[in-house]
């Protein structure tokens, strides 16, 4: 037998985890017993875990009949959107100030992994990817508290939401974007790098729908 987790926080994030490559689905329970059984966990650490999960908005809670995965609406979504676009649009100044030479290098190549994962790798490997490539370039802002504010709206937007990605053209102009984004940088044009954020944020509102089917008339204006 593994040994017992008792740090709730790491259950938390391995449920986490289980979320966001889709093993738990959204609307679906979370059972205390299996949680415990699959995770080795304790009773305690399993509801404390459900109710980070909670207040991380992966996770919402039914009243006598407990925890389940979050399924956030169209509204909710979209609004999460506009709230990153706010805030990282905002950040761009202070991350084109404090970007390092060598961390500029350690984002050209997530980018390059990230480009190459299309090929070679899986979804789950383009989202592990794509969240590293974002934090990494968010927290040069210089502000955690931000950056973890932005990496927390980044990951509530996957329960509830069909894939970013759904076809390898839409990989292809993320791809593309991460790119544009390092090049601005570089060039120290930060209209440009204000511009590239703000699109590659917002380009995908329609294509982070919930997973329910949507009408022909919901169009993005």
């Amino acid at each position: 037998m593994s040994k017992e987790t008792d740090d709730f926080e790491e259950l938390v994030e391995k449920l986490s985890q289980e979320i966001y490559s889709g093993a738990l689905r959204p609307g679906e329970w979370l059972k205390q017993i299996d949680v415990v059984k699959r995770h080795d966990a304790k009773p305690f650490s399993a509801r404390k875990a459900f109710q980070r999960l909670q207040e991380k908005g992966l996770a919402e809670y039914e009243k006598n009949r407990g925890y389940k995965v979050a399924h956030p609406s169209e509204t909710e979504l979209r609004q999460v959107k506009e709230i990153r676009c706010i805030l990282e649009v905002g950040a761009t100044e202070d991350i084109l100030r404090n970007m390092k030479k060598r961390t500029l290098q350690s984002l050209r190549k997530l980018a390059e992994e990230f480009d190459e994962a299309i090929e070679t790798g899986s979804k789950e490997d383009l989202r592990n990817i794509n969240f590293a490539f974002h934090d990494k370039m968010v927290r040069q802002c210089g502000n955690p508290m931000l950056a973890d504010m932005i990496d927390e709206l980044r990951k509530r937007q996957i329960p509830g939401t069909r894939d970013v990605w759904s076809t390898v053209r839409q990989m292809r102009v993320s791809a593309q974007e991460h790119f544009d984004m390092l090049d601005a940088i570089e060039a120290d044009d930060l209209s440009r790098f204000r511009d590239v954020v703000h699109h590659h944020i917002i380009k995908d509102i329609e294509n982070t729908l919930p997973l329910r089917a949507r009408k022909p008339s919901q169009r993005t204006a």
